[in-house]
């Protein structure tokens, strides 16, 4: 398994500032077996921050509309679902029927002005099905 992998998923600039965007990618796990993985990446100024698009109150994803993440005043992710918030940075829930628990983080680091997920082999377009 290749834990130091690196996919790039879009460009820096592809996502604003302070704004999330939704990414539907597919995983390869331990087996080889290929399976769907749905992720939100938040930037804030420099920074950026993954989790797994999941509330952990019932497993649905985040978003009620497509890329819509964040709560009304845009400084928080919410579940379209139940309301629950959690903070940016951490992914703590702060607010909501799953309050302590907390989204599951993914490790991401910008790389030549790309935004890139670390440690996850993941399936890409353009490899040959050979590879």
């Amino acid at each position: 398994m290749q834990s130091d992998a690196i996919y790039a998923i879009c460009g820096f600039n592809d996502i604003p500032s302070r704004r999330a965007m939704g990414f539907h990618l597919i995983v390869v796990d331990a087996e080889g077996n290929h399976r769907p993985w749905s992720i939100v990446v938040v930037r804030w100024g420099k920074k950026v921050f993954g989790y797994v698009n999941k509330c952990p109150h019932n497993s649905v994803n985040l978003d009620w509309e497509r890329n819509e993440f964040l709560d009304p005043y845009g400084v928080r992710l919410m579940c379209g679902k139940h309301g629950s918030t959690f903070e940016l940075g951490t992914g703590q829930c702060v607010e909501g029927p799953c309050k302590g628990r907390a989204l599951t983080p993914i490790a991401l680091t910008v790389q030549d002005g790309d935004i890139c997920v670390v440690g996850m082999r993941l399936v890409e377009d353009d490899v040959s099905p050979n590879e």
